[in-house]
Order: C-alpha cells, then structure tokens, then sequence
C-alpha cells in the first residue's frame, strides 16, 4: 500500500440507500451461510436502534465478529463464499502477529463493508440485542449507549 491509498474503512463514501440496505443483506446472508456469529457497530446500528424505517444512511456497512465465534471452518466457508461472488472486489485481510483483525471489501464497487475481529471483551458485545429492519432482524450491541460512548476504541 502506498502513501496515497488508505484503507476502505477510512474513505469517506456517498452510498445510495438501497445499496446500504442490499449490502447489509449481503453481508447478513454470507455470514449466516458460513455460521459466523456478528454484530453490527457504526451508523448502521445507531439507525437500526433508532428504529425510524427510514432508509440507512452511511458510508459503510461495519460489523464486528468475536475472536471465539471465527471458527477456522466458519472463515473458510466466509472466504470461499466472498472469493467466489460476482459482486466483490477489493478483498483486503489485515492480520496482526498472525490473527487475522479485519476484513474489508467492496460490494458492488460502491459499499464498501468492513469486517472486524474483536478480541477484547467488551461487555456490550457479550449478548447483543435484536432489531428487526426490513425483512430481517440484526445484532447490536447491548446496552448500545455504552457502546456508542466508546464506539471508536472497539477495533
């Protein structure tokens, strides 16, 4: 990577509404297919808690997975799914001391979607609450104000 390009979770993106919503499906059904437990973090969650139907607006879709839920079955499964979709480009793994810590990639080449590996505990990731948005329902932290006061810590 050189001086000039920054990661996908740091560009700062309009992203049509509709898209958000296919990304976030997208993102909801790979992950179930590959039995990877999730939460999602960011303005997706602050507006699906917020539980006002209107359309999602954001520059990425971000959702976190605990390090005890990434299986190695579970991100072979992810990774062939992902590897193998029309749909995906811009595949990019960070590992750090060898435990992989983020995924993020590029859905339809305007969304880009980000994948954290957690490793600290937080309590508020511990048993997170549902909410219904559209067709489905999604994990988010809970309580999400504890979250929300620290959200820029959990990485």
């Amino acid at each position: 990577m050189d001086n000039t390009t920054k990661p996908l979770d740091s560009l700062p993106v309009i992203i049509k509404p509709q898209l958000i919503d296919e990304a976030l499906l997208h993102l909801q059904d790979q992950l179930e297919r590959s039995s990877l437990n999730y939460i999602v973090l960011g303005d997706v969650a602050k507006q699906l808690k917020e539980q006002n139907d209107a359309l999602i607006m954001t520059d990425k879709v971000e959702v976190a997975i605990l390090r005890r839920h990434y299986t190695v079955s579970g991100s072979k499964m992810f990774n062939q799914l992902i590897m193998n979709n029309d749909y995906i480009d811009k595949v990019e793994y960070i590992d750090i001391n060898g435990k992989p810590r983020r995924i993020t990639y590029m859905y339809k080449g305007e969304a880009p979607i980000v994948i954290r590996i957690i490793d600290t505990n937080w309590q508020f990731l511990q048993n997170p609450d549902k909410v219904f948005y559209r067709i489905s329902e999604f994990p988010i932290p809970n309580p999400f104000k504890k979250y929300w006061e620290v959200k820029a810590l959990v990485k």
